[in-house]
């Protein structure tokens, strides 16, 4: 069981600030981009530690369907039953950063 402060979603924002393009330089879009997506995902976790809850906790909480994956709409209503209203470009960015193979559904081992 891990806490939010040290889930994945830290880890992958880190590593995807550093993913390196063409020429061995980090592209500014891609780099603020990023930047704005790890605020966000703090914010996150910071709302998650506040209430004392565990990602795996999060997670079986917000699959209402059961399925065993978080679409976009589960995640996002979680996401607000934790006092957090992103916008929907906040939303997009935390998406790409969190939806590792780009399924649109989030995974446990994707938001772990």
């Amino acid at each position: 069981m891990h806490s939010v402060a040290t889930s994945a979603a830290t880890r992958k924002t880190t590593k995807s600030v550093a993913t390196v393009g063409p020429g061995g330089f980090i592209d500014p879009e891609q780099a603020a981009l990023m930047s704005q997506a790890s605020q966000v995902l703090l914010s996150i976790l910071y709302k998650l530690n506040a209430s004392k809850m565990k990602t795996n906790d999060f997670f079986r909480k917000v699959d209402t369907s059961g399925d065993g994956r978080l679409s976009a709409a589960e995640f996002r209503s979680g996401l607000e039953s934790l006092g957090y209203k992103p916008s929907n470009a906040e939303f997009k960015q935390v998406m790409q950063v969190i939806d590792a193979d780009g399924s649109g559904e989030i995974s446990p081992k994707e938001l772990d």
